[in-house]
């Protein structure tokens, strides 16, 4: 299993480097199963809970917490609620 898992991720990052990030973070989006759900974000700082809004161009994960917020999640972690 691990081997098989290097090597789909080593197909990805040549796919980025011929086809540049649109052409990954469309096959991220397409598998994405956290868009829309209600998350509970926890980590350094003081957590929140909140609605996940994909993944920005940068293929960071959004998560809103009241309207008009988005929050870059990078290294925390992230419980599904709903």
């Amino acid at each position: 299993m691990p081997a098989s898992y290097l090597n789909r991720l080593d197909d990805w990052a040549a796919c980025y480097r011929k086809n540049g990030a649109a052409t990954a973070l469309a096959a991220w989006r397409d598998r994405d199963v956290l868009t829309g759900r209600r998350v509970r974000v926890r980590g350094d700082d003081a957590g929140l809970d909140g609605r996940v809004l994909g993944v920005n161009g940068e293929g960071q994960l959004v998560v809103q917490d009241s309207p008009g917020s988005g929050h870059v999640v990078l290294t925390e972690e992230i419980r599904v609620l709903d």
